[in-house]
């Protein structure tokens, strides 16, 4: 096998960048995802997008009949004219899993618009043999001294 630029960079990376306290980690991306839930749960609300004119106040079916923009939040609506969430966070295992925690993070910066507040993540190997053994042998093309 050939080692690619792409391989000797990304093991120099895994030499130098910081573990994050985990002998062997993999890093993904951490993002915030809203979970829908019941009201006495929720920290925050938002309108239904398909709006039931017969669950607006009186002040909203005026805005909605004049084309207007409804306010994000109104104690007079019916509370079925809401979905009630809370902000929880979520992996996004979509494009995988990186290396390097700066190669995650060039995939944040040039794919940011698909997430919500997405955010470098390090997880670790615990007591997978294999991972440990291709990350022993990623960081070894460039460091064969240091069995990190």
């Amino acid at each position: 096998m050939k080692l690619t630029k792409q391989m000797i960079d990304t093991s120099k990376e895994m030499n130098i960048q910081n573990n994050r306290c985990s002998e062997f980690p993999l890093f993904v991306i951490m993002e915030d995802q809203e979970d829908l839930c019941n009201e006495g749960m929720a920290d925050e609300q938002k309108r239904i997008e398909e709006v039931d004119t017969d669950l607006l106040c009186e002040d909203c079916r005026k805005l909605y009949d004049e084309n207007e923009e409804l306010p994000e939040e109104c104690d007079e609506c019916d509370h079925d004219a809401f979905n009630y969430y809370r902000v929880v966070e979520h992996i996004d295992l979509s494009p995988g899993v990186f290396f390097t925690a700066k190669a995650c993070q060039e995939h944040i910066d040039a794919n940011s618009y698909h997430y919500t507040n997405p955010r470098v993540y390090g997880i670790g190997c615990w007591r997978n043999p294999e991972m440990e053994e291709v990350i022993k042998f990623m960081r070894g093309i460039t460091n064969d001294k240091s069995d990190k």
